[in-house]
């Protein structure tokens, strides 16, 4: 189910809307939407989302990575405590739009904003010629109430995206879900692999992710996954080339205790821990006798941790 709304000519009752880009919805981007709830709890809480991301836009040169699908986003922003979600397109007309023309005929005309929230380092308009004072000074004069959230730090930096993916990409996974206040987590549909892992004893599932979207450090991880309508299960999990096989890079999940056709169903990674980087081997036997070891080293690790369910959106994460 699409969670996004699109834009409303003119909205049936008035709001308050969390203004920003919400690329993995982490502790600071919660922090906005808390703010909000807080500051205008009985008006609809909703947040408006640029789609797709300006840098696609004003870069196509660039490779673009993100921390979470658009649906994710949705389904993020839903869960704590966003009531509607709204995309708006990032056509030529929005991108060249100035900063008193977005708060005039985007939060005052159409979404009836009577307060905004946003982060400290909040831009918005034509070249991003609006910052937050500017949005103080247009939102006085047209009603609305502009509420900025402080800027939270952890470890004496502030928990930003850019920083999660340094983090993930260095495989330093209990620093990234700090920021994010859960576990990082990736979903894409199961396809078919050459199923040497069925015929060494560790069958695994192999994952199309979506693009650009942010993956770990190559590795071998510890993780919790399901597949659609499951629960969650331990997993070890392979991630880049396989030194033995070939260099293509590859997503494979083996479910510790899973079993049945998973093929075309979705699944759902939650990174953990990086146990070790992948290696080349002898033979199979001694790649089969290393994969025994990654098993029991991650069934080590998930046995200290919860699946997500049990803390992903309430409370920080016990890591």
């Amino acid at each position: 189910m699409d969670l996004w709304l699109d834009l409303p000519a003119r909205s049936a009752q008035p709001q308050a809307c969390a203004l920003g880009n919400f690329d993995g919805v982490h502790l600071g981007h919660q922090a906005v939407i808390a703010e909000m709830i807080a500051a205008g709890p009985e008006l609809a809480a909703g947040a408006l989302v640029l789609d797709p991301h300006p840098r696609q836009v004003l870069h196509p040169d660039q490779p673009l990575s993100l921390l979470t699908t658009m649906q994710e986003r949705a389904g993020l922003l839903t869960a704590y405590g966003v009531e509607r979600c709204y995309r708006l397109p990032f056509t030529d007309q929005v991108r060249t739009m100035s900063a008193e023309a977005f708060v005039v005929e985007i939060l005052k005309e159409r979404l009836d904003a009577r307060m905004v929230a946003v982060g400290r380092n909040y831009r918005f308009g034509y070249r991003a010629q609006g910052d937050v004072s500017v949005l103080r000074r247009l939102g006085r004069l047209r009603g609305i109430e502009v509420v900025v959230a402080k800027q939270l730090r952890l470890g004496g930096q502030p928990i930003s995206a850019s920083m999660i993916r340094r983090q993930l990409a260095a495989g330093q996974l209990a620093m990234a879900s700090r920021r994010l206040g859960r576990y990082y987590q990736s979903g894409g549909t199961v396809v078919a692999g050459d199923r040497r892992g069925t015929a060494i004893g560790f069958p695994t599932a192999n994952l199309r992710l979506p693009d650009f979207k942010v993956l770990p450090q190559d590795g071998i991880y510890a993780a919790w996954a399901k597949a659609e309508g499951e629960d969650w299960l331990p997993a070890a999990v392979h991630l880049g080339p396989r030194p033995m096989f070939g260099p293509t890079p590859v997503l494979e999940v083996h479910l510790i205790g899973g079993a049945g056709d998973l093929y075309g169903r979705h699944m759902e990674v939650a990174w953990v821990r990086r146990l070790r980087a992948a290696a080349r081997y002898a033979d199979v036997s001694a790649l089969v006798r290393q994969i025994g070891k990654d098993v029991r080293s991650a069934l080590e690790v998930l046995g200290r941790l919860p699946p997500p369910a049990s803390w992903q959106v309430e409370g920080q994460p016990p890591l």
